[in-house]
């Protein structure tokens, strides 16, 4: 049920364009934001990786799409070929399932995976995705047994048992743990409000500056293009911040501090992330606006130049000297 994390520090990194079908309205506040909490943990674990979302699914590296059938018995799979109906390689999440499929439509009910195993099926299944293959460590996420929803359930069962055990010892202790949460949860919440805030103004304004910049030089055009890439990495990044902002929210609402305080936690670390490829994006501006300068001062120069020549030339016919 629980795995290891070790970082992967020879393992190619890049950032993958990834379309992300809609989970279904309905199981999104059971599943909340599974997809980003797979991507945060592949990005941590291999130095470099990054997934953005795109528009155009035929441009995407491979498709993430929610799934509400069993393949085989399995609740999770990925696609490497694009021979398929997406025309790209997919990933499939199973999020719900029926008991008995003999049952008419309209009649079904389905039962919801557990949250916690569709948070790791999906991060196994990124993991196929990025280029991991199967695991022989059981202790890693990568092992092919995670398939194994049943013993998943009962491990589950066991260990849940045990926490419960150490939380009745915790509330029993001098220092009770639920306080401590309530006097770090609301501080930590307006910290991550400010940095979202701050964050978020400046995403979109470097957005803007993107959108009124038009370069002829080519290599001006490129270090455009790499600005564009990091805007959607500084996006997906805020993204996951204001998710988990909004869930911290949600669970200060309810009073539950300890969950709150771990959505701030994650928030906060994701809204951190944001300004390592805005300082990218304005060196790629900078690069490209000197580029361009420096383009327009050689095209000035050969129109002067030409200029020139062409004075010189007339002057010899009609005995300028």
């Amino acid at each position: 049920m629980y795995y290891f994390f070790s970082i992967i520090q020879n393992a190619d990194a890049k950032t993958w364009q990834v379309y992300l079908n809609p989970m279904p309205k309905q199981w999104e506040s059971h599943f909340g934001n599974i997809y980003y909490e797979a991507t945060a943990y592949w990005e941590k674990r291999v130095p470099g990786t990054h997934f953005t979302e795109i528009n155009q699914r035929e441009k995407a590296d491979f498709v993430v799409q929610w799934a509400s059938q069993f393949y085989g018995t399995r609740l999770g799979y990925y696609i490497s070929s694009a021979n398929n109906d997406l025309g790209r390689p997919y990933i499939a999440i199973t999020l719900g399932y029926m008991d008995d499929e003999s049952v008419k439509w309209q009649d079904v009910k389905f039962n919801l995976v557990d949250a916690e195993y569709a948070k790791l099926i999906t991060i196994h299944e990124l993991g196929h995705a990025i280029g991991f293959d199967h695991s022989d460590d059981p202790n890693d996420i990568m092992y092919p047994t995670i398939y194994n929803y049943d013993d998943w359930l009962q491990k589950k069962s066991q260990t849940k048992n045990l926490f419960s055990q150490l939380e009745n010892n915790l509330q029993k202790s001098p220092q009770n743990i639920i306080t401590q949460f309530n006097a770090k949860s609301i501080p930590l919440k307006e910290e991550v409000n400010s940095k979202v805030s701050e964050a978020k103004g400046y995403v979109y304004s470097r957005q803007d500056l993107l959108y009124s910049k038009n370069y002829q030089n080519p290599e001006a055009k490129k270090e455009l293009d790499k600005a564009w890439v990091k805007l959607g990495e500084a996006k997906d990044y805020l993204a996951k911040s204001e998710w988990t902002q909004k869930e911290g929210e949600k669970y200060l609402s309810v009073s539950d501090h300890k969950e709150a305080y771990y959505k701030y936690l994650y928030s906060r670390e994701m809204v951190n992330k944001v300004w390592d490829p805005i300082l990218e994006i304005n060196s790629a501006i900078h690069s490209a606006d000197m580029l361009e300068l420096e383009y327009n001062s050689q095209i000035e120069k050969q129109i002067a130049d030409s200029a020139t020549k062409q004075k010189d030339k007339t002057c010899l016919w009609i005995f300028c000297w």
